[in-house]
Order: C-alpha cells, then structure tokens, then sequence
C-alpha cells in the first residue's frame, strides 16, 4: 500500500521539472530557452539551460574577429521561468553559468514554486506588469516544523464516542468532536501569528472512516519583507523557540509563501527545508517532550519569537552562543561542554555588566594609588615588576558566573552536577580542585588549552545537564515561568 501523505500536502515535491526560463539578452530583452530545474530538500535550487544562449564577446581588435571566454557568469537578483506542467519559479540570488554557447548551469538560493505565469506574479502585458529584476515582497508565511503541534499544547479532536464508551452511544455509531479551540492566534504591532491545524477527512468510502490534522504556523505581516527578513525575523526564531523546548534540533518541513496582490501560495525550497510535511499523532507529541505548551500555559508563541530577536539583535552572549549549536549535528561532547560553560560565563558577564564596569572603575583608581605610592617606597626593577603583575582590571572568576547561574534556576542543579562521573575524576587533578564549581573550571580550562582530554562517555553525562541548564536559561530570557524552568530542569531525574 502507498505511503499514507499528511494532510498538509507540498505544492511540488523534490524532483527534477522540465522548464523553460527567461534570461537577459541584452540591457532590455529576455530571451525564452528550454532547460530543466532541480529541486530537492535541504539544498540549493539547481537547473540547466539549453539552445543558443547569449554570450558577450570581446571586441575586435586590429580587424581580428572577436573572441568569447568561458565560463561567462551572470548574476540575477531574479530569474523566471515557466515548468512544463504549467507552474512557475521565481529563482532568488540566482547564477547562471555558461559554459559553450549551447549550455549552461543555474543555481539559486531560494526557489519560489507556484501557478502562474512565470514573467512575475502579475499576468503579462497588464498594467501592474512588474518588471523582471523586481524581488516579489512577501506578506504572509505558512511554516510547518518539528514539535509545533506538541508546543501547541492543544489537539484538533475534543472529543469521541464510539461503542462501548459512552451509554447513548447507539452500538454502529462512531464519531469526532473537533476543538473549537485548537487554532491560536496573536497580534503584535500588526504583525499576526495564528498556529492550527489543516485536516483531511475520508468519509465517503464504504470500507475506511479517516481523520487526520497537519500542524501549520501562518505570519501575517503588517508590510511586505524579502525572503530572507522573513527567515531571520520569523521563521529561524520560531524554530529555535521549539528546538530548545524540546532539546533537540527541530526540522522546517514545510515552508509556503504568499506575495503582495497575490493570493495564491507559493513553495519554497531553500537548504533549511527538508520539503517533508508530517501529520500529528499522539505518540509523536509525547515524544517531543516539549516543555512548552501554549495553550494551558497561557504562552504566546509570537511573544517568545520576537523577543528572541531583541535578545539577538542585543548579541546577548548565551543566545548567540548556544543559538549557534542548537542545529549543529554530531557535535563532540568536548566542543559542546565548552561552548556551553562558554554560553553561561558569557550570559553572567551580560547582566552583570554595570557592576562590573563599577567595580573596575574603583579598581582602577586604586591601581593609581597603590602605583604612586610604590614609586616612593621601592626600588625600580620591583616598579616595572608590579606594573607587568598587577592587573588594571579586577579578577573574575568562572567559579562566580556558574554559582551565579545555577543559583538564579528553581531546580538544585550543583548537587546533580556533583555526583558526575566528571567532577569526581577532574576533583584528583593535580590542581586539586575542592568544589564542583572549581571541577568544572579545570576541565574547561584542561580541555580549552588542550592540556588533558576525558572520556566522552563522562564528558556526556555532564554536558547533558549544562544544556538542561543553559536550556532552562534561555528560556528564562525569552519570559517563561519557573513552572516551565522545572520542567526542563527535572526532565532526567
């Protein structure tokens, strides 16, 4: 039996598609040619490009004929081009590569794949035509990723009957309740964010009686924005938003975009989509272990997304640092351990900055003090030794910024980090560390200047509990409650 497709569906699935695509003539024609377009999951849009293709020839010089150089290469903020099934792509950033003067190659960073006429997203030869080089704006995004039904907090089915459950229920009758509340939605400065369900019902067969709901997440925005404002502001927050609910790196499976004055969707294929729609199930909703659930929680979802890019647009240390490696795959426990004790150190420094820079002022005057009181009592050579010695800034120690850190969360991590394997192996090093917090030092610094390395299988266990803390950090930054910190933190005892 085929595989059974989710409700939400892709426009175009990843396939190669015959085409024909206008390109540059000269400074003000096109020129239609035959080709072919590639489009996959989780990659650039490729294509090739056929017959006499228009070349730039060198001028003559002397009376010698002119001569042309490959590969000729043009760059497209736009490239059109109409599929043989009646479809079109707008291919964004495009390059077309011409290597003799009957082929050439086209790559694009962003295809945009939809009905239409593909000279634009206006009908040719009406009064709005738009010119070829123009980037369509985009005013709406339809996404899909991984996790989105379970931070929903909210499923499609209220309730059912069926026999043997319910005594009214006749014993032949079978039947759904939907949630009249399970579409969410908010409104920010004209920007609009609504999170539902799209379903697919099976009912007129006589052997089988289906329901089935895709999670879909739709920004309505208050005016057009490029593909890849939209990506940044929006989609990428969102999809950090849920990998850190759930620990694990959430995929976008299912992109969709709407142009201004346009009302027809249009697919998108970029790298960061892997083109793969899912339906929701109870199991995968479990499995999530998402600790978000906006619903009963009273969350906005458009709340944590905007406030992720303040955090971002500030270069807040921990966003940056643990946003970095939320997608990252098969990252050695070595360089997660110290990107994550990098991740907390820097978030201390952060909101720590004021009294900082306080401190240091004080520090500095009495540096000045204590400098010219010794150029009076003591020799030269002990001068020039306290000048290269005595520091101009006060000491700081990881020590601080991790009891800091760990003392701010409603969950007693230290104790849970004293009884790993790591703590108790790095407590015999020769520098003898006497704490937990000055364990951890030792090994980041160990580890950082390469001076020892430990068994990934230790390394492991403790790295899993700093990300359960920078996790439950991070979304302390982005206005979650303690209740939702708890859950992350106690989510392996």
């Amino acid at each position: 039996m085929p595989e059974e497709k989710p409700p939400l569906r892709l426009l175009y699935e990843p396939d190669e598609y015959l085409c024909t695509w206008t390109v540059p003539n000269d400074e003000n024609g096109v020129l239609p040619l035959p080709g072919s377009l590639v489009l996959g999951a989780s990659r650039w849009a490729q294509g090739e490009i056929y017959g006499s293709v228009p070349l730039k020839w060198e001028t003559a010089i002397d009376g010698l004929p002119g001569v042309v150089a490959f590969p000729q290469v043009i760059e497209l903020p736009v490239l059109h081009g109409t599929l043989s099934n009646g479809g079109s792509v707008l291919l964004l950033d495009a390059r077309i590569h011409y290597w003799s003067d009957s082929r050439g190659k086209i790559f694009g960073r962003t295809a945009l794949v939809g009905q239409g006429s593909g000279f634009g997203w206006r009908a040719p030869g009406s009064k709005d035509q738009v010119s070829l080089n123009e980037v369509p704006r985009i005013v709406s995004i339809d996404c899909q990723i991984g996790a989105l039904d379970a931070a929903m907090g909210v499923g499609p089915i209220a309730s059912v009957r069926h026999p043997g459950i319910h005594p009214d229920n006749v014993s032949d009758e079978w039947a759904a309740t939907l949630n009249g509340e399970a579409s969410l939605g908010w409104e920010v400065d004209g920007l609009r964010l609504k999170v539902g369900y799209d379903g697919r019902m099976r009912v007129a067969d006589a052997y089988e009686y289906r329901l089935a709901w895709s999670p879909k997440a739709t920004f309505t925005l208050p005016i057009g924005a490029s593909t890849d404002t939209t990506m940044r502001n929006y989609v990428e927050p969102l999809r950090a938003v849920l990998s850190i609910a759930t620990g694990r790196s959430q995929p976008i499976t299912y992109l969709g975009v709407r142009f201004d004055g346009d009302a027809k969707a249009r697919q998108v294929f970029l790298p960061e989509c892997v083109q793969k729609p899912y339906q929701s199930t109870t199991a995968g909703v479990q499995d999530a272990k998402c600790v978000l659930r906006a619903k009963p929680d009273g969350i906005s979802l458009l709340g944590l997304i905007l406030r992720w890019g303040e955090l971002q647009r500030n270069h807040h240390p921990l966003i940056e640092t643990y946003g970095a490696m939320l997608h990252a795959s098969d990252q050695h426990p070595r360089s997660r351990y110290l990107l994550l004790i990098q991740a907390l150190e820097g978030m201390h420094g952060f909101e720590t900055a004021t009294e900082y820079s306080r401190k240091t002022e004080k520090h500095q005057e009495q540096h000045k003090r204590v400098m010219a009181a010794a150029k009076d009592a003591l020799d030269p050579e002990t001068i020039k030794f306290l000048k290269k010695s005595l520091s101009k800034i006060p000491p700081t120690s990881l020590d601080t910024a991790l009891k800091a850190m760990l003392e701010s969360l409603p969950e007693d991590m230290l104790t849970r980090l004293d009884q790993t394997e790591l703590v108790a192996e790095v407590k015999k090093d020769p520098k003898k560390p006497d704490s937990t917090l000055s364990a951890l030092r030792v090994a980041r610094n160990n580890l950082a200047h390469g001076t020892r390395g430990y068994d990934p299988v230790i390394l492991d266990q403790t790295v899993s509990l700093l990300e359960q803390i920078v996790r439950a950090h991070a979304l302390r930054l982005l206005g979650c409650s303690d209740e939702i910190l708890t859950r992350v933190l106690k989510a392996s005892s």
